[in-house]
């Protein structure tokens, strides 16, 4: 059994919300998305997605498609495939020029592809070592106090146990103290402040917050200033966790290297797909450095598939986010629910590939741009 790819096509696809969401870098009404879709000969098709974001990978949805319109046509456009090995092989040797949602876009549609032609799940293929459920963990924008402390309070009576909070504005210690009064003071906080302060003055913020019991803060200081980074990490006692400074396995190890945090947020789009993903989560295992995975804003089902699929394939796993389609998308673009029950708790996915359809009508109604390679 063999596939060989005769077609690619690139959306740029923009989804609206439900409700605005916004953090300390960026407010958004809609997801801004790239979509790729892999066709084989035999008319099989894989999706792949990804969210490219300026502030984090430096990528948005034209350089996307530039960027795989000068690479695929070469690389991958007519490429015969013998095996799922085959597929992991080539991805994790010939997209080194590619930027971290350009290369999950293309890789996740891959993988999906390969995955339906060879009849095998994703994550099983890739070495899956969980069989129980999985427990996600909740979200609160950037809101006033009393929405976010009502939040609070919807999470705690759906049984969540952890949530995290955007902060980085003159309303944090109002935000945090209606959240801990509606929610409780047994709900796990994590703070994320998404790069919006120089050293001295997160040490100084944090330390106002701490009374607010708070179990880490995520990405205080600017994408790349790694000597901010460390100093905070070494002043507060809570873990600092890396998130846009962390984009490629150079990343990670850098960070390793100079002792600069103590928990990475992993997260699928920037970090270019599932393959690069799994291998930064076994240099934090074998390292000492605890991680979770993250999700972008905007996600839908396929990227929360493969979201699941990675948290299948890992040991030791912190928190879980995303899965939030359905809460926030005006409509998810997959024929399933692969949202969360009570709790957080949500299955595991085990049929072909991905797992899960793509509604192509559906999906096409949010295009606003395209490219074809064939």
């Amino acid at each position: 059994m063999q596939f060989k790819v005769s077609k690619i096509d690139i959306y740029a696809v923009d989804i609206p919300f439900r409700m605005k969401f916004g953090h300390a870098s960026k407010s958004r009404k809609s997801s801004e998305s790239i979509f790729v879709k892999a066709e084989s000969e035999n008319g099989v098709s894989g999706f792949g997605e990804s969210l490219p974001r300026r502030y984090v990978t430096g990528e948005d949805q034209s350089s996307v498609i530039d960027s795989l319109k000068t690479l695929l046509p070469g690389a991958l456009l007519g490429k015969t495939f013998d095996s799922f090995g085959d597929v992991v092989d080539f991805c994790g040797s010939s997209f080194g020029d590619l930027k971290g949602a350009s290369c999950a876009a293309i890789e996740l549609a891959l993988l999906d592809l390969a995955g339906r032609v060879f009849k095998c799940s994703v994550s099983k293929a890739l070495g899956a070592v969980l069989v129980n459920d999985l427990r996600y963990s909740a979200a609160i924008g950037s809101v006033p106090p009393l929405k976010a402390g009502i939040s609070a309070l919807k999470f705690k009576l759906y049984g969540f146990k952890d949530i995290k909070i955007k902060v980085g504005d003159d309303r944090d210690i109002g935000r945090l103290k209606v959240v801990r009064a509606l929610g409780g003071r047994d709900i796990n906080l994590r703070l994320d402040a998404n790069c919006t302060w120089g050293a001295d003055e997160a040490i100084e913020r944090l330390s106002a917050m701490r009374r607010y019991n708070f179990s880490l803060i995520e990405q205080p200081v600017k994408k790349g200033d790694i000597a901010s980074l460390k100093k905070v990490s070494n002043a507060i006692r809570e873990p600092v966790m890396a998130d846009e400074s962390l984009c490629t396995l150079d990343d990670a190890k850098k960070l390793i290297e100079e002792k600069a945090c103590k928990m990475f947020n992993i997260r699928i789009s920037k970090c270019g797909g599932l393959i690069n993903s799994l291998n930064i989560a076994k240099l934090a295992q074998e390292s000492g450095i605890s991680y979770q995975l993250g999700c972008q804003v905007g996600e839908s089902g396929v990227l929360s598939a493969a979201g699941r699929h990675f948290a299948s394939c890992v040991k030791g796993i912190k928190y879980l986010e995303g899965s939030y389609a359905k809460f926030l998308l005006l409509e998810d673009v997959i024929k399933e629910d692969v949202g969360f029950g009570y709790g957080g708790r949500a299955g595991l996915l085990c049929g072909n590939g991905l797992g899960i359809t793509v509604d192509e009508p559906r999906l096409k109604k949010y295009v606003t741009n395209e490219a074809i390679i064939k």
